[in-house]
């Protein structure tokens, strides 16, 4: 069974990152400070966990608890996986999907202190990439 995101006085529990099974996959994404996602502000980076609930990553860029980030998942053969659950068809061949979320933690990753490993539980995602994303991490 998954872990569930919620403990009994509803703050977000972040072990539902952590410790959700097979998690700890490495996975692109590209992060950004929520109305300023432009090639050159946002940061390329891979993540230590991801999870329906959230994503833990590493980076030297500032990230302050409570930003709301958009992150976009580059899911390998996303496409592929996500013509399994519609039925319409595009031109383009998305690499892709896009996700809010908000900063719940960030800590440094090492003794020197210039990264650290930011954790930004989801706030939407939608359902058809929800499944992707747990089909995916399963593997």
């Amino acid at each position: 069974t998954e872990p569930t995101a919620k403990k009994k006085n509803h703050d977000f529990d972040p072990t539902v990152i952590t410790e959700y099974p097979n998690g700890q996959k490495k996975i692109s994404v590209h992060v950004a400070q929520y109305g300023a996602f432009t090639e050159k502000q946002q940061t390329r980076l891979h993540t230590n966990y991801i999870t329906p609930h959230g994503i833990e990553f590493t980076t030297a860029k500032p990230f302050d608890k409570g930003n709301i980030v958009k992150i976009n998942v580059m899911l390998p053969d996303y496409w592929v996986r996500k013509q399994n659950y519609v039925d319409y068809g595009r031109i383009d061949r998305p690499k892709s999907f896009r996700v809010i979320g908000k900063v719940i933690g960030v800590k440094a990753a090492s003794d020197k202190g210039r990264k650290k490993n930011v954790m930004v539980q989801l706030l939407n995602i939608d359902d058809v990439d929800e499944q992707i994303l747990k089909e995916f991490i399963a593997e």
